[in-house]
């Protein structure tokens, strides 16, 4: 305005300012540098706030995804608890399942050949033992809560320990699986613990041996059972020479990988 005054109506500006009108300064050119610099700091103002703003918005956004991170974990280890869980409860069921069809039916069959008098005590005794035996194999199976085949067999060892030193029978036993080996799972532990029970059973039976030795070894993925005796061969006569010792020998693919 004051520019303008002086360009078009200097006698009112000569009327307020007597005199100023003759010097002829224009305001126009000081003001448009302190405009300049006054929209200058206003920006860097706007800016440094924006600036700020983004921060705690980019704050909050991690903050977030932290959150949803976190929880993200903890259901994920849920699940895995819970498919875990349902696993093993899968295997005790296919187990018990199998005690059923297997325990139960030779239970029903002994005693029905019981009622008939089709069995002797010593017939009746030998079939609760094997009934006991395969029951002591399920629990063995079940009872690692990290499916730790080595804990089972170290249980079912153990038992068989004393039965073949009765039968003086000298045992050795070897088991090399890695402490960070993934977990066997019950029903294929279970099947392990029969094969070794089958195997020692021919062996104090009928293999006449007087050493026998075990080993349980992972490799490549697979599971590898030996037992291996120093008595006779299949279908050896009596002092018959047998130049490779009875032996059971049984891969089964890892199921953990």
């Amino acid at each position: 305005m004051h520019d303008y005054l002086i360009s078009w109506d200097a006698g009112l500006m000569e009327r307020v300012l007597p005199g100023w009108a003759g010097h002829r300064l224009f305001m126009l050119h000081h003001g448009a540098n302190l405009m300049l610099l006054t929209m200058g700091v206003l920006l860097s103002l706007r800016f440094t706030r924006a600036l700020t703003s983004l921060e705690q918005l980019n704050e909050s956004l991690e903050s977030r995804v932290a959150d949803r991170e976190r929880s993200l974990s903890a259901n994920y280890l849920r699940l895995a608890a819970l498919e875990r869980q349902n696993a093993a409860a899968e295997e005790r069921q296919l187990i018990m399942r199998e005690i059923h069809d297997g325990l139960g039916s030779k239970l029903f069959t002994s005693l029905s050949r019981v009622e008939r008098g089709d069995m002797s005590h010593l017939q009746i005794e030998e079939s609760l033992r094997a009934c006991i035996a395969d029951m002591r194999l399920a629990l063995d199976a079940l009872a690692p809560e990290d499916h730790d085949l080595r804990t089972a067999l170290g249980d079912f060892l153990f038992r068989w320990q004393g039965e073949l030193e009765a039968a003086g029978v000298r045992a050795a036993w070897t088991i090399d699986m890695p402490d960070e080996a993934p977990g066997v799972p019950p029903h294929t532990t279970l099947q392990i613990l029969r094969i070794a029970q089958e195997a020692l059973t021919n062996v104090v039976k009928h293999a006449r041996a007087r050493q026998v030795e075990l080993r349980l070894q992972r490799a490549n993925g697979l599971l590898r059972l030996e037992i291996q005796d120093d008595g006779l061969g299949a279908g050896l006569a009596p002092g018959a020479q047998d130049d490779c010792p009875s032996s059971l020998r049984k891969g089964l693919a890892n199921p953990g990988g």
